[in-house]
């Protein structure tokens, strides 16, 4: 919802709509301030794995060990698909690869 408002507010400031009124109306679904942080255990990633097939099983191997940013700014050309490391709830934000 705060990313949708700011864009508004910026099509708004740079006149592309005539009124903000609309928007400021809205107001936010009760307990939703922050995102749900869940982690996956170690038998959710080895699911995972297992049901996956190439190329979503590689995609899902990337997104488990690299964050959003990194994904989006990669190419094939700088694609490791063969890595064996996953996220795990159980590890410390200093380490977070888990090898199964």
């Amino acid at each position: 919802m705060t990313a949708l408002k700011a864009a508004l507010n910026l099509a708004y400031q740079h006149g592309l709509v005539p009124s903000d009124h609309a928007w400021r109306r809205v107001k936010r679904f009760p307990h939703t301030d922050a995102p749900r942080i869940r982690w996956l255990s170690k038998e959710h990633i080895r699911a995972l794995d297992a049901a996956l097939e190439s190329p979503f099983k590689e995609l899902a191997e990337r997104s488990l060990l690299e964050r959003y940013s990194e994904l989006c700014n990669s190419d094939v050309m700088t694609s490791k698909p063969h890595r064996e490391r996953y996220n795990s709830a159980e590890q410390s934000m200093g380490s977070n690869a888990q090898f199964i």
